[in-house]
């Protein structure tokens, strides 16, 4: 082993281990989807995951959309922006069930869930936000999903 290689390995554990906890709020855009997430979260590194524990965590709907929309799971994830501006997902926690309808207007507080999301091979993080990923079924069609995203700040790399 070289002494850049040892040099490399030894930063790479450094900025693994510096990220140890972050305290993060995510939120939509006002009134840009038919439904949104509020939530605060504490993100820490745990070996190969990154545990995002969402204490407090709202699911709304607009009253711009009307209609009834129904949530029918969510994953938390990393994610960046493309090209186009759009959330690209680079690593995903399980699907979390929600089985929710919502009117124009409502609110539901969701129960306290930590999401793991694996960071393996991730070593600088401050790259990535924080993003809710909400699937909601089409109001017509049962069959068709469409997606709805809050973020956060970025990450830290060494909060």
């Amino acid at each position: 082993m070289g002494i850049q290689h040892l040099i490399t390995l030894a930063l790479t554990c450094i900025n693994a281990a510096a990220f140890a906890q972050q305290r993060v709020t995510i939120t939509s855009p006002p009134d840009t989807f038919s439904v949104n997430a509020t939530a605060q979260a504490t993100v820490k590194r745990n070996g190969p995951f990154l545990d995002v524990a969402l204490d407090r965590h709202t699911i709304w709907a607009s009253k711009k959309y009307p209609g009834s929309h129904r949530i029918t799971s969510y994953t938390v994830a990393i994610a960046t922006h493309n090209i186009k501006g759009q959330w690209e997902t680079q690593r995903q926690s399980d699907d979390i069930p929600a089985s929710i309808t919502l009117d124009p207007g409502e609110t539901r507080s969701m129960p306290a869930k930590t999401a793991s999301i694996p960071v393996d091979g991730i070593n600088d993080l401050s790259k990535y936000w924080i993003v809710i990923k909400m699937t909601i079924r089409a109001p017509t069609k049962s069959h068709e999903y469409g997606h709805t995203y809050a973020h956060s700040e970025n990450l830290n790399a060494t909060p």
